[in-house]
């Protein structure tokens, strides 16, 4: 596969609007475009579809750009294949962090030639996770473990971090930070990171499986607190766990997906509540029992409000948040269950669109059940990824018309694009094997949107067919990090009439008139 003749623009693209500080909603003089800037939004350059295809199809060039697995395939891989997805020397391009549990991480830095690879700090790294937490502007990354870890940006590469001692109860053999998820737990403005903790001991006692806090000072630095989160909470088997403003009032809360639900208890929903966090899963309804392995959060069903698509064992399931709060469960009705059989696991559940049509689709990432294989493995078997297209109603599968034929034991996803061309490619990971990079074989003529924007950001499009919302997050699927950037899917539409992008602290900004699309929104620097 040959490599595209010019490599993506810049996410912090060149100006072609400037918005103007005022905060009335008036109009100014420069061509009769209402305004309202709390902060400064920056359209880029739009992306012309020159020969477009009639529908979007990938092609694997995972191999060709120089992605590698695990120097250690025979060795202790747990539930392995993290990534994260950004732009680490801020060239305009989309770099790629992949780390193994039994290898040190490794950053594959995005060239002419596809990736050159260079190993990071670190050993044994399980989920990713990538926040500014230290205020200068960068991601920084972060990774679960038996010894959780910190890397610092700094100088368009990384330098370890420090991480305080861990709670003396998550220290016991088997105990797993699976992750570190990153969010704002008090409203300070701060970076926070929420400890997801498992055990493979099935009779360790509670304790060792009680989630804690890690409180952010801004500079870099955390202090635990174990006493935010008690055990009739988070003393469970966690997984994978993701922030969002469940209520739509500006304070973040988290989603929490728990394994072995049966055993150890259910997924649990944490609000945010005086600085702390609150069990609120009664009152949402989410509050399932499964085997839970990841989740991805978005609007599936186009009401401005967030749902959750959980992946688990023994099929998927689809919470469709209502106005109320409350969540319903909606797997049957949209058939998006995804039923496994033996010992075959979703794990990446990721909500993006494909084609760019303004409907949600759904990508899952399934996967064996792989243990240490000196030690009771179950046999090894090669799936597909099931690509779910949405028309606004129901779900059919498309993944193998699309090119993602490949078979593997899949972990992560995460969608990003990668060669600029206005179609988001997807890099999924294998437990062992190498990831595949599924690069977007040409554009299309339906329009698109993105918008670059601080995290957890509340971003409204508005055309002449209805308004879409989406956020802005890092976090992608079952344990892995993506750029924060809301993508939209705009159909036929070629004029954005409002683009309106709210943050958690409430600062406001609009652009109305956005013509034609296809291009890149971000927040100026």
């Amino acid at each position: 596969m040959a490599l595209p003749q010019s490599l993506p623009a810049k996410l912090v693209p060149v100006v072609a609007l400037m918005l103007l500080a005022c905060t009335d909603g008036t109009a100014d003089d420069s061509g009769g475009i209402p305004l309202r800037a709390d902060f400064v939004l920056t359209p880029g350059q739009v992306r012309v579809c020159q020969d477009p295809v009639a529908v979007p199809s990938w092609t694997d060039v995972g191999a060709d750009w120089g992605l590698e697995g695990s120097p250690n395939p025979d060795g202790v891989h747990g539930e392995g294949g993290s990534l994260a997805v950004f732009d680490v020397d801020d060239d305009g391009d989309l770099d790629v962090v992949v780390g193994f549990t039994d290898d040190v991480p490794w950053l594959y830095r995005r060239s002419q030639e596809g990736f050159t690879r260079e190993a990071l700090p670190g050993f044994g790294p399980w989920l990713a996770t990538t926040a500014d937490v230290d205020g200068d502007g960068r991601l920084d990354l972060m990774f679960g473990g038996e010894t959780p870890s910190l890397l610092l940006a700094q100088d368009g590469g990384f330098v370890e971090g420090t991480l305080p001692e861990l709670p003396e109860a998550t220290t016991l053999e088997g105990t797993v930070v699976k992750e570190l998820s990153a969010g704002d737990v008090d409203g300070d403005g701060l970076v926070d990171l929420y400890a997801v903790v498992n055990t493979g001991q099935g009779d360790a006692p509670d304790e060792a499986r009680a989630d804690f806090l890690l409180r952010g000072d801004g500079s870099g630095s955390f202090a635990v607190d174990t006493d935010a989160i008690g055990l009739e909470l988070a003393g469970r088997a966690g997984f994978d766990a993701a922030w969002f403003d469940w209520q739509q009032d500006g304070d973040l809360d988290l989603y929490v997906v728990e394994d072995m639900g049966h055993l150890h208890g259910a997924n649990v929903l944490l609000a945010q509540q005086d600085g702390g966090l609150e069990d609120r899963s009664a009152d949402c309804g989410c509050g399932i029992t499964v085997s839970g392995m990841g989740l991805d959060i978005g609007d599936v069903s186009g009401d401005g409000l967030p749902d959750l698509y959980v992946a688990a064992t023994g099929g998927n399931v689809l919470l469709e948040s209502q106005p109320d709060g409350s969540y319903v469960d909606t797997t049957a009705t949209r058939d998006v269950g995804v039923i496994d059989e033996s010992w075959r696991m979703p794990w990446g559940a990721l909500i993006l669109d494909h084609d760019n049509d303004g409907h949600a689709d759904l990508l899952v990432a399934q996967g064996d059940m792989w243990f240490d294989p000196t030690d009771d493995a179950l046999p090894v078997e090669d799936l597909p990824l099931t690509l779910l297209a949405g028309d606004g109603e129901g779900f059919t599968d498309v993944g193998e018309s699309r090119g993602l034929t490949a078979l593997g034991s899949w972990r992560s996803a995460v969608a990003a694009d990668h060669n600029g061309d206005g179609i988001q490619d997807l890099l999924v990971s294998q437990v062992v094997e190498r990831p595949s990079l599924y690069l977007s074989d040409g554009c299309t003529e339906a329009s698109w949107l993105a918008v670059e924007a601080p995290p957890h950001a509340r971003v409204e499009v508005e055309t002449a067919t209805g308004v879409q919302t989406g956020w802005t997050t890092t976090a992608s699927a079952y344990g892995a990090a993506g750029p924060p950037v809301a993508w939209f899917g705009l159909g036929t539409a070629e004029e954005v009439e409002r683009l309106t992008v709210t943050l958690l602290d409430g600062r406001v900004s609009e652009l109305t008139a956005l013509t034609p699309n296809r291009r890149v929104v971000a927040e100026a620097p």
